[in-house]
């Protein structure tokens, strides 16, 4: 049973101590304003504090778990150290008259912790040793320092955090990184997943980061998909890549546009076993190369970037290898044959034409991959959702599939089929799956006339 720490609606004007060790615990709907604390030391200001104990035998707390709850004029809205299994759910963290500190919210070596739709008016520090972050769907504007940091310590000290999880976030304006993991240059992180999330006008900070910045140590089984970074400020890249080895990663589906720096940059990146591949990416608009790559040692293999969109369809500019390519330059060390010659950003988009009772219907898909096999499904049951091995469809089982057929160099393809006069009057609900992109398209409802 959850202990309620506040009321619904209770306002907090002066620090309240409420003893943990007790079973889980919930703060939840209600504000907390204009504290600022002795403002000496290194916790003063903060809204809600948890500290287990670092000495021997150390105690850590679980389940302490924050929902619905506004901070305003705070140095800081959350503090935990040592505190795992636990959330922070819907944090309003703004500041009005007050100086915030570069982190709304700190966690540090507190393992599976979520912090999900929050609207902070700072960044999310989580680190170090922070395992199975995951940081879902927050948004974050003007945070003065990096919009989401996880890892290990900025000085690259201390234990890592393995197998973070960000994925749905949107973050605007940070004075650093947009979203960083950094690892011990010691250690190894498993599995990290940046994913789905927003990243606009980030400026780096003194130390150079990008919209999203992997940083140091190893890094096992990486991906970084459909990400949408683009705008960043005072030549800072869209992807940096920088200072590790990576082993079995993958950039994919993701847009780097508009940035003052590359799309992507790899510096002193070292390449495992595995392999880094860079696949069905949009890589436009960005200043200088889309794709570079600094500091690598003279050993290390061409860089797999092949079925990306590079801003036309005759491929990206390369003095020696692609002199009349239309898209924007890449670097060197790059293979980048076989590109896209449509936008990959975006998604498989399915429509039907001429859905009559009795006559022969057209459903037709666009934004897939050129000369690639894509699978149409229907489904008079509903429109989902389904969740699938290929996602969540808008399709309800049972469904039926139609042909499988292959796309045109343009990344088009239809299926005709007869409409029995008995369906007249029923929704028919329909969607496509682009086994290249492993992408699912819209769902498509249509009622037959």
């Amino acid at each position: 049973m959850f202990l309620m720490a506040a009321h619904m609606g209770l306002e907090l004007t002066t620090p309240v101590r409420v003893p943990l060790g007790l079973g889980p615990l919930t703060f939840q709907g209600f504000r907390i304003q204009n504290f600022m604390g002795a403002q000496s030391g290194n916790d003063w200001g903060v809204a809600i504090m948890a500290r287990g104990d670092c000495h021997t035998p150390p105690e850590t707390y679980t389940n302490l778990n924050i929902d619905d709850i506004a901070t305003v004029d705070c140095r800081q809205a959350i503090n935990y150290y040592q505190v795992d299994d636990s959330f922070v759910n819907a944090l309003d963290c703004t500041y009005d008259l007050g100086v915030a500190d570069d982190y709304g919210i700190t966690m540090r070596h507190s393992n599976q912790v979520e912090i999900s739709k929050c609207n902070l008016d700072t960044g999310i520090w989580m680190a170090p040793g922070c395992n199975n972050a995951r940081v879902l769907n927050n948004k974050i504007f003007d945070s003065p320092s990096h919009g989401i940091w996880i890892g290990a310590q900025e000085n690259a000290t201390g234990p890592n955090s393995d197998s973070p999880y960000v994925s749905g976030n949107r973050v605007t304006r940070a004075r650093g990184g947009g979203i960083v993991l950094a690892n011990n240059p010691a250690e190894t992180v498993t599995d990290a997943l940046v994913r789905s999330n927003v990243v606009r006008q980030t400026f780096g900070g003194p130390s150079d980061y990008g919209g999203i910045t992997i940083l140091g140590g190893t890094f096992e089984g990486l991906k970084v998909s459909t990400n949408d970074s683009r705008q960043s400020k005072v030549s800072q890249p869209g992807l940096l890549i920088a200072n590790c080895i990576i082993d079995y990663g993958r950039v994919d589906r993701n847009r780097f546009a508009g940035n003052s720096g590359p799309g992507i940059l790899l510096d002193n990146v070292s390449r495992g076993a595995g392999d880094l591949l860079v696949v069905y990416n949009s890589l436009h608009s960005n200043n200088g190369n889309q794709i570079d790559i600094l500091s690598e040692d003279a050993t290390t293999p061409m860089l797999t970037a092949t079925h990306n969109w590079w801003g036309d369809w005759t491929g990206p500019f390369h003095s020696t290898i692609n002199p009349n390519g239309g898209g924007y330059p890449v670097g060197n060390n790059v293979d980048f044959d076989d590109w896209l010659w449509i936008d990959s950003y975006r998604a498989p988009f399915i429509r039907t034409s001429g859905m009559e009772s009795g006559t022969t219907g057209r459903v037709r898909v666009k934004y897939c991959t050129p000369w690639s096999p894509v699978q149409m499904y229907f489904s008079l049951n509903g429109g989902g959702p389904y969740v699938s091995a290929m996602g969540t469809m808008s399709v309800t089982p049972p469904f039926e599939m139609l042909p499988k057929v292959w796309t045109d160099h343009q990344g088009n393809a239809e299926n005709n089929f007869h409409i029995p006069g008995s369906l007249m009057g029923l929704p028919i609900w329909f969607q496509a799956y682009d086994f290249k992109q492993e992408r699912l398209s819209n769902g498509h409802m249509v009622t037959v006339r």
